[in-house]
C-alpha cells in the first residue's frame, strides 16, 4: 500500500513540476541564444569602430630596417650610460667626474593596421626645382594636422629616416599586443639623399 502511495506521489510531482521544469530549461537556452547574439553584435560593433588602443609612450630614433611593405620596422634608439670616474684625491676626498658612456639598441616595431603616418611636408617646386612661394599647404580636410606634417602611408617609412613612435596596447582581451598608432618621421634624410642623387 506504501509503494502505490510513493508512485502515485511521485507521478503527481511529475505531472506538476515537469512542465515548470522544462519551461526553466527553455528559458535558460533562450538566455544563452540572446548572450551570443549579444557577443556577435559587440563584435561587430567593435569591427567598425575599429581596435581601440592605450597609449603607453613614445620612442624616438632611426629607422635602420623596414620590413614587408612598412608594416614592421626597426628603429635604433640612442643614449647613455653615466659613469663616475674618480681623477685624483684631495685632502682625503676622492674627487671625480661624470663620464657618459653613448649606446644604442635596435628595437623591432609591428605598424598597427590603423596606424597614422606622418611625414614632413614638401613645398611644391617650379620648372627650376626651387620650392613655390606660399608651400606646403595644409590640407583642411585632414583631419590629423595637429600631429604635424601631412599625411603619409606605411610605404613611406624608410631608412635612415628619423623618426617618433607612439605606441599603444590593445584593449582587446584576446589580443593584448603592442603595436605602434603614431609615426611622425622628424627627418626624412633617406628622401633628401635620393633627390640630391637625382640632381
Amino acid at each position: 500500500m506504501s509503494r502505490m502511495w510513493f508512485l502515485t506521489g511521485c507521478l503527481a510531482c511529475v505531472l506538476v513540476f515537469g512542465p515548470a521544469l522544462a519551461d526553466a530549461q527553455a528559458a535558460q537556452g533562450e538566455k544563452k541564444d540572446d548572450a551570443a547574439k549579444k557577443e556577435d553584435k559587440d563584435e561587430k560593433k567593435d569591427e567598425k569602430k575599429g581596435e581601440r588602443y592605450i597609449t603607453l609612450g613614445t620612442l624616438s630614433g632611426q629607422i635602420v630596417r623596414v620590413g614587408d611593405g612598412g608594416s614592421t620596422f626597426t628603429i635604433r634608439l640612442r643614449g647613455a650610460i653615466p659613469t663616475w670616474v674618480p681623477t685624483r684625491i684631495w685632502y682625503g676626498r676622492v674627487q671625480g667626474r661624470t663620464q657618459f658612456t653613448p649606446t644604442s639598441e635596435d628595437l623591432d616595431i609591428v605598424l598597427a593596421d590603423e596606424a597614422k603616418i606622418r611625414i614632413p611636408m614638401r613645398p611644391e617646386l617650379d620648372e627650376k626645382g626651387r620650392p613655390k612661394p606660399g608651400t606646403p599647404k595644409r590640407d583642411p580636410k585632414d583631419r590629423d594636422s595637429n600631429l604635424g606634417g601631412m599625411k603619409g602611408e606605411p610605404g613611406d617609412l624608410a631608412k635612415d629616416q628619423w623618426v617618433t613612435v607612439t605606441l599603444g596596447r590593445s584593449t582587446n582581451p584576446k589580443n593584448p599586443q603592442v603595436v605602434a598608432i603614431v609615426v611622425l618621421v622628424q627627418r626624412d634624410t633617406a628622401n633628401y639623399n635620393k633627390r640630391d642623387k637625382d640632381n
